[in-house]
């Protein structure tokens, strides 16, 4: 019985560090926040219709960002964080070290990904 308890305690994850994801999260959002204030600045300058175009691109993934750094500072206050958002399995913990905005764990994000593709592929 002692080696079955040993298996078990090994197998299981590590605790979540809820204030370590807070801070990353919170580091993260300043970043966006300040790319935003840079572009922002930059406004003001005539660019080239290419780099016009890449300004655009740039501002709206970090208001993307911004937004999925919200959602997970919301989820992380109400105490949701890290649960799939589909299936409600807990997501591994290094999948949120890599990615603390993922929403989904890879089986429901692949389901989601085969819904979303086109008719006929």
């Amino acid at each position: 019985m002692s080696q079955e308890r040993s298996t078990e305690v090994r197998r299981s994850e590590p605790a979540m560090d809820v204030e370590w994801f807070r801070w990353e999260l919170c580091q993260e959002r300043q970043f966006r926040l300040d790319q935003l204030m840079d572009l922002a600045r930059e406004e003001t300058t005539p660019f080239s219709p290419a780099v016009a175009e890449v300004r655009a691109v740039l501002k709206a993934g970090a208001v993307r960002a911004l937004e999925e750094i919200d959602a997970a500072l919301s989820r992380l206050a109400t105490g949701v964080f890290g649960a799939c958002e589909m299936c409600g399995e807990m997501l591994p913990l290094h999948r949120l070290r890599a990615i603390p905005t993922v929403r989904l764990c890879l089986r429901c994000e692949h389901r989601q990904a085969r819904n979303a593709r086109p008719v006929g592929r």
